[in-house]
Protein backbone atom coordinates (compact mmCIF):
# COMPACT_ATOMS: atom_id res chain seq x y z
CA UNK A 1 0.00 0.00 0.00
CA UNK A 2 1.49 3.58 -0.87
CA UNK A 3 0.17 6.85 -0.01
CA UNK A 4 1.11 10.38 -1.27
CA UNK A 5 1.64 12.65 1.41
CA UNK A 6 2.57 16.18 -0.52
CA UNK A 7 2.22 17.65 -3.75
CA UNK A 8 3.73 20.50 -5.03
CA UNK A 9 6.61 22.18 -7.32
CA UNK A 10 10.24 21.39 -6.66
CA UNK A 11 12.54 23.40 -5.04
CA UNK A 12 14.86 22.97 -7.90
CA UNK A 13 12.83 24.06 -10.76
CA UNK A 14 9.82 24.45 -9.87
CA UNK A 15 8.67 21.55 -11.50
CA UNK A 16 5.61 19.02 -10.39
CA UNK A 17 6.25 16.75 -7.77
CA UNK A 18 5.13 14.37 -5.27
CA UNK A 19 6.00 13.20 -1.71
CA UNK A 20 5.03 9.20 -1.98
CA UNK A 21 4.61 7.21 1.43
CA UNK A 22 5.23 3.32 0.83
CA UNK A 23 6.00 0.47 3.62
CA UNK A 24 3.72 1.58 5.89
CA UNK A 25 1.74 -2.04 5.59
CA UNK A 26 4.45 -4.57 3.54
CA UNK A 27 7.71 -3.67 4.64
CA UNK A 28 10.52 -3.11 2.54
CA UNK A 29 12.53 -6.18 1.19
CA UNK A 30 15.60 -3.81 1.39
CA UNK A 31 17.63 -5.76 3.56
CA UNK A 32 20.04 -2.84 4.63
CA UNK A 33 17.28 -0.35 5.81
CA UNK A 34 15.11 -3.00 7.11
CA UNK A 35 11.15 -2.24 8.16
CA UNK A 36 11.11 1.47 7.25
CA UNK A 37 8.37 3.76 5.71
CA UNK A 38 9.77 4.51 2.36
CA UNK A 39 9.23 8.21 0.94
CA UNK A 40 10.24 8.85 -2.50
CA UNK A 41 10.48 12.55 -4.11
CA UNK A 42 9.06 11.64 -7.78
CA UNK A 43 7.84 13.76 -10.75
CA UNK A 44 3.60 13.76 -11.33
CA UNK A 45 4.16 14.18 -14.80
CA UNK A 46 6.18 11.64 -15.72
CA UNK A 47 7.45 7.87 -14.65
CA UNK A 48 10.97 8.39 -12.59
CA UNK A 49 12.31 6.45 -15.99
CA UNK A 50 10.54 8.90 -18.48
CA UNK A 51 12.22 12.06 -16.16
CA UNK A 52 15.77 10.41 -16.57
CA UNK A 53 15.38 9.40 -20.34
CA UNK A 54 14.46 13.27 -21.07
CA UNK A 55 17.21 14.89 -18.43
CA UNK A 56 14.53 16.02 -16.14
CA UNK A 57 15.57 13.99 -13.46
CA UNK A 58 16.57 17.16 -11.51
CA UNK A 59 13.37 18.45 -10.44
CA UNK A 60 13.79 15.67 -7.75
CA UNK A 61 17.52 14.89 -7.80
CA UNK A 62 18.79 18.43 -8.15
CA UNK A 63 22.81 19.03 -8.43
CA UNK A 64 23.39 15.84 -7.17
CA UNK A 65 26.80 14.47 -8.54
CA UNK A 66 25.22 10.56 -8.30
CA UNK A 67 22.35 12.14 -10.64
CA UNK A 68 22.21 9.45 -13.44
CA UNK A 69 22.32 12.58 -15.48
CA UNK A 70 25.48 13.44 -14.29
CA UNK A 71 26.89 9.66 -14.47
CA UNK A 72 27.85 9.78 -11.25
CA UNK A 73 26.30 5.89 -10.87
CA UNK A 74 23.56 6.57 -8.16
CA UNK A 75 22.76 2.59 -6.53
CA UNK A 76 18.99 3.75 -6.76
CA UNK A 77 17.68 2.24 -9.96
CA UNK A 78 14.43 4.31 -11.05
CA UNK A 79 13.71 2.29 -13.99
CA UNK A 80 11.88 -0.42 -11.69
CA UNK A 81 9.61 2.43 -10.63
CA UNK A 82 7.00 3.15 -12.95
CA UNK A 83 4.51 0.55 -11.55
CA UNK A 84 4.45 2.61 -8.35
CA UNK A 85 4.37 5.38 -10.01
CA UNK A 86 1.32 4.60 -11.92
CA UNK A 87 -0.54 3.03 -8.84
CA UNK A 88 0.51 6.11 -6.70
CA UNK A 89 -1.17 8.31 -9.36
CA UNK A 90 -4.01 6.65 -9.40
CA UNK A 91 -4.70 5.88 -6.14
CA UNK A 92 -6.90 7.64 -3.52
CA UNK A 93 -4.75 6.73 -0.65
CA UNK A 94 -3.62 10.26 1.35
CA UNK A 95 -2.45 11.27 4.40
CA UNK A 96 -1.47 14.48 5.70
CA UNK A 97 2.84 14.66 6.99
CA UNK A 98 1.13 14.30 10.63
CA UNK A 99 -0.82 11.57 10.11
CA UNK A 100 2.65 9.68 8.55
CA UNK A 101 4.61 10.91 11.79
CA UNK A 102 1.33 9.44 13.57
CA UNK A 103 1.07 6.25 11.74
CA UNK A 104 5.08 5.96 11.70
CA UNK A 105 4.86 5.96 15.86
CA UNK A 106 2.18 3.81 16.20
CA UNK A 107 3.57 1.16 14.20
CA UNK A 108 7.40 1.88 15.51
CA UNK A 109 8.38 2.26 11.79
CA UNK A 110 11.31 4.60 11.32
CA UNK A 111 11.64 7.02 8.20
CA UNK A 112 13.58 6.54 5.55
CA UNK A 113 13.09 10.22 3.74
CA UNK A 114 14.87 9.91 0.67
CA UNK A 115 14.49 5.92 -0.90
CA UNK A 116 14.69 7.86 -4.45
CA UNK A 117 15.07 11.84 -4.84
CA UNK A 118 16.27 13.91 -2.19
CA UNK A 119 14.57 15.69 0.54
CA UNK A 120 15.61 18.90 0.44
CA UNK A 121 13.29 19.34 -3.15
CA UNK A 122 10.29 19.44 -0.96
CA UNK A 123 9.69 22.62 1.10
CA UNK A 124 11.13 22.57 4.79
CA UNK A 125 7.59 23.17 5.95
CA UNK A 126 6.23 20.13 4.69
CA UNK A 127 8.46 18.35 7.10
CA UNK A 128 7.88 20.47 9.90
CA UNK A 129 4.14 19.22 9.82
CA UNK A 130 4.93 16.16 11.15
CA UNK A 131 6.14 17.92 14.07
CA UNK A 132 9.03 15.96 16.13
CA UNK A 133 10.07 13.54 13.28
CA UNK A 134 10.04 10.59 14.32
CA UNK A 135 13.26 8.22 14.04
CA UNK A 136 14.65 7.26 10.94
CA UNK A 137 17.19 8.54 8.22
CA UNK A 138 18.00 11.09 4.87
CA UNK A 139 20.81 12.60 2.88
CA UNK A 140 21.13 15.59 0.98
CA UNK A 141 23.62 16.57 -1.60
CA UNK A 142 21.67 20.18 -1.73
CA UNK A 143 23.42 21.41 1.51
CA UNK A 144 25.47 23.94 0.15
CA UNK A 145 22.30 25.85 -1.07
CA UNK A 146 19.28 24.62 0.98
CA UNK A 147 17.84 26.04 4.09
CA UNK A 148 20.31 24.92 7.03
CA UNK A 149 17.13 24.08 8.67
CA UNK A 150 17.43 20.95 6.52
CA UNK A 151 20.11 19.60 8.46
CA UNK A 152 17.63 18.66 11.53
CA UNK A 153 16.18 16.25 9.46
CA UNK A 154 19.17 14.98 7.49
CA UNK A 155 22.69 13.94 6.89
CA UNK A 156 24.95 16.23 4.45
CA UNK A 157 26.14 13.98 1.91
CA UNK A 158 29.97 14.36 1.19
CA UNK A 159 32.49 13.08 -0.98
CA UNK A 160 35.98 14.40 0.48
CA UNK A 161 36.85 15.80 3.62
CA UNK A 162 36.79 19.50 2.38
CA UNK A 163 33.24 19.24 2.03
CA UNK A 164 32.50 17.20 5.12
CA UNK A 165 34.07 20.42 6.66
CA UNK A 166 32.25 22.84 5.14
CA UNK A 167 28.59 20.82 5.68
CA UNK A 168 29.93 20.89 9.68
CA UNK A 169 30.62 24.59 9.62
CA UNK A 170 26.99 25.35 8.26
CA UNK A 171 25.59 22.92 10.91
CA UNK A 172 25.17 19.55 9.52
CA UNK A 173 26.14 16.50 10.19
CA UNK A 174 27.58 14.77 7.52
CA UNK A 175 28.00 11.24 5.30
CA UNK A 176 31.28 11.07 3.79
CA UNK A 177 31.98 8.03 1.44
CA UNK A 178 35.44 6.84 1.77
CA UNK A 179 37.93 5.96 -0.75
CA UNK A 180 39.70 3.10 2.22
CA UNK A 181 38.91 2.44 5.79
CA UNK A 182 42.34 4.13 6.37
CA UNK A 183 40.32 7.77 5.62
CA UNK A 184 38.01 7.76 8.18
CA UNK A 185 38.61 11.25 10.52
CA UNK A 186 38.80 11.62 14.38
CA UNK A 187 35.17 12.83 14.71
CA UNK A 188 33.48 10.15 11.97
CA UNK A 189 32.26 6.65 12.87
CA UNK A 190 31.87 4.32 10.62
CA UNK A 191 28.64 3.35 9.28
CA UNK A 192 27.38 0.18 11.31
CA UNK A 193 25.87 -1.60 8.76
CA UNK A 194 29.53 -1.64 7.29
CA UNK A 195 30.90 -3.10 10.55
CA UNK A 196 28.33 -4.74 12.13
CA UNK A 197 25.31 -5.31 9.60
CA UNK A 198 23.04 -3.15 11.71
CA UNK A 199 20.25 -2.38 9.90
CA UNK A 200 19.32 1.51 9.38
CA UNK A 201 15.67 1.03 10.84
CA UNK A 202 17.19 0.20 14.36
CA UNK A 203 20.90 1.98 14.04
CA UNK A 204 19.57 5.61 13.70
CA UNK A 205 22.90 7.22 13.07
CA UNK A 206 22.05 8.93 9.93
CA UNK A 207 19.09 10.93 11.36
CA UNK A 208 20.48 14.13 10.88
CA UNK A 209 20.45 16.62 14.48
CA UNK A 210 18.08 14.60 15.52
CA UNK A 211 21.52 12.17 16.66
CA UNK A 212 23.98 13.48 18.69
CA UNK A 213 26.16 10.95 17.42
CA UNK A 214 29.48 11.85 15.06
CA UNK A 215 29.83 12.37 11.69
CA UNK A 216 29.30 8.99 9.90
CA UNK A 217 31.16 7.45 6.93
CA UNK A 218 31.40 4.16 4.57
CA UNK A 219 33.96 2.90 2.39
CA UNK A 220 33.20 3.52 -1.31
CA UNK A 221 31.35 0.23 -2.24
Amino acid sequence: MSGIIWKGESQYDNSPIMLLATGEDKPSSNIKTGAMIQLWILRTDMPPVEAVKQELDGAVCGECPMRWNNEGGCYVIPFHYSIMWKKAMTSESRYTPQQLATLSRKKHLPIRTGAYGDPAMVPLEVWKQMGVMPKGSGYTHQWETADTGYAELVMASVESLEKKEEANKLGYRTFRILSSPADLAGDEVMCPNYTQGTQCRTCGLCGGLRSKAKNVAIPMH
